[in-house]
């Protein structure tokens, strides 16, 4: 059995994969060090290689930059298993990069064919991604701290900070801003002055002061959402599907809410 090892890191990952594939190796499966510790002889590690990396990941985002965005989703999944269905997919795109006379909308075409395992699997994963994003769009409460940044807690099942945080950057353009993931202990940082965001460890929230409005805020955020329930209209099971319970702590109008 061979299990190759890398670092949990994305760059080290698309390394891994180039130097399979150009050793023509098929390895059984790929996992993070942490993972692997049910393996006591069978771990094969190789180290980073930049040659290699910036090769296969130029060559990928010149097939096809959609297989590339999904390749990236699956990996924010952090789905057990994740890695070798990237590898599978990737030697796929590859191979249909070698075809004579392909154009990329064939390739971008033929990415849409499910009846291909190595295809079916990623998507899966991707779109769960995604699927998630769409929801948080609509899900992230922000709370203004006391030198009025706006502040949002929330613990998606997938790690997506860096899919959400272009849409903040356009919708809030004028706010220094914070949405911070605290099951994974990182956050998307906004400054308005730069007009950037980064991703960075934030792991304390012990020393968060909201501002003197924001109670007031919540109030009336609370009250709106109540009043304007339609009794004879709700439906508790769609609402679930739409805002699932595990998501429901962090947002304001139902923090008081028995759950």
């Amino acid at each position: 059995m061979n299990i190759y090892v890398y670092d949990g890191n994305f760059d080290s990952l698309i390394s891994l994969c180039a130097e399979l594939i150009a050793s023509k190796i098929t390895p059984e499966n790929i996992m993070t060090e942490d993972k692997s510790h049910g393996y006591l002889f069978d771990k094969i590690y190789l180290s980073f290689n930049q040659n290699l990396y910036d090769r296969l990941n130029s060559r990928l985002n010149q097939i096809s930059k959609t297989a590339y965005a999904h390749i990236c989703a699956a990996f924010l999944s952090e789905t057990e298993g994740m890695e070798i269905k990237i590898f599978n997919y990737i030697q796929t795109v590859l191979r249909l990069s070698l075809e004579k006379n392909i154009s990329q909308q064939k390739i971008d075409d033929y990415l849409e064919n499910f009846a291909d395992s190595s295809i079916r699997e990623l998507n899966q994963l991707s779109k769960k991604v995604y699927i998630e994003r769409h929801r948080f769009l609509g899900l992230i409460r922000f709370s203004e701290l006391s030198d009025k940044t706006l502040y949002a807690q929330f613990e998606p099942d997938h790690n997506i900070s860096l899919l959400l945080a272009p849409h903040f950057k356009q919708r809030l353009p004028k706010d220094n801003w914070i949405i911070h993931d605290i099951a994974r202990g990182i956050g998307a940082v906004y400054d308005k002055e730069k007009n950037d965001y980064i991703l960075c460890g934030l792991e304390n929230t012990a020393g968060i002061i909201y501002s003197e409005e924001e109670n007031a805020f919540r109030q009336i955020w609370q009250r709106y959402w109540k009043e304007i329930a339609i009794p004879e209209r709700k439906n508790p099971k769609c609402q679930l599907n739409f805002m699932p319970k595990r998501y429901w702590k962090h947002l304001t109008e139902t923090e008081n809410l028995n759950r």
